[in-house]
């Protein structure tokens, strides 16, 4: 570590209570779908020929029988708290902590949900989970199979609209990637509705294979300009100590990098930025390829939400 950063070897219980609570955050963002599913798909019944109803991802249990109805309750609550509850939850923390820190603070403690996105956008993570619980909806409101790709592919293009048109991801890139992504899960859809078997699995094909491919691309180009902003920083950084150095300076000049993997982020506010909240706040959201407590579901990992 350098001189001018203290490095912590202790765990506090008050860091550590911080650390578990950024975590529940992440984990409730990244299980947000499939906790929705779960508990909406008790509303997903469909009518068979003889006239009984039945879950359609699990046609052996009826619906609106005994049974169904004493589950009922439970299916109603937990939607609310996983479908409402979990985005109004993130969206109070993320709005308070917004208006009580200042805005250096605001980005390494939640840097994982908001560093992708522009300021105007810092709550995006919101919208993300509204196309998920989106999605669902459109399943769950569908008997059909080819009404809920129709309904779903109408949402996402939606989606995909408003991603082109608003451009809320901070890197430009990010945004032409999510637009495609989304397009890919478009023809996808649509092509489930096709009569013709073979033009349907060939843009079946081609619909998965070309997210995939595009999902490594996107990751693999995030880690190579990470890696390359690592490396320009680290060569200002030696420039500037170079520059002292020929100044006459007896010593080195102080390390006044921060190592994030050796700071504790409740310790962050006893530091000197060294400069406005603004320029703080940039130098903690560019994302860095051997950080990642900042990186998980922000950059490259948002291809796959």
């Amino acid at each position: 570590n350098g001189a001018g950063v203290p490095a912590v070897s202790h765990l506090t219980f008050e860091s550590l209570r911080g650390a578990v609570g950024r975590a529940i955050f992440q984990l409730l963002s990244f299980f947000y779908l499939p906790l929705v599913w779960a508990a909406l798909r008790t509303f997903n019944c469909r009518q068979l020929e003889r006239g009984v109803w039945v879950l359609l991802n699990d046609p052996s249990q009826r619906c609106f029988v005994t049974t169904y109805w004493a589950v009922l309750p439970f299916a109603i609550i937990f939607s609310l708290v996983y479908g409402v509850g979990i985005p109004a939850l993130i969206w109070r923390r993320l709005s308070r902590s917004k208006e009580s820190m200042d805005l250096g603070m605001f980005y390494a403690r939640f840097a994982f949900l908001v560093a992708a996105f522009e300021p105007r956008f810092f709550a995006y993570e919101l919208a993300i989970m509204a196309r998920k619980l989106g999605v669902v909806v459109a399943i769950v409101a569908f008997g059909s199979p080819d009404r809920q790709a129709g309904a779903a592919g109408f949402f996402l293009i939606a989606c995909l609209l408003h991603i082109a048109h608003a451009s809320p991801y901070v890197r430009s890139y990010h945004n032409r990637l999510a637009v495609l992504t989304l397009f890919l899960a478009v023809v996808v859809l649509f092509a489930a509705n096709l009569t013709d078997t073979t033009l349907r699995a060939a843009l079946v094909y081609i619909g998965l294979f070309g997210s995939l491919v595009v999902i490594i691309s996107g990751m693999c180009y995030d880690a190579f300009v990470m890696r390359r902003e690592r490396d320009v920083a680290e060569s200002d950084l030696n420039d500037i100590d170079l520059g002292y150095v020929a100044k006459g300076a007896s010593e080195p000049p102080p390390d006044r990098s921060i190592s994030f993997r050796s700071v504790d982020l409740d310790q962050l506010e006893s530091l000197e930025s060294g400069g406005s909240d603004v320029q703080y706040a940039q130098q903690v959201r560019a994302p860095s390829l051997f950080n990642p407590v900042f990186n998980a579901g922000d950059d490259s990992a948002f291809l796959v939400r």
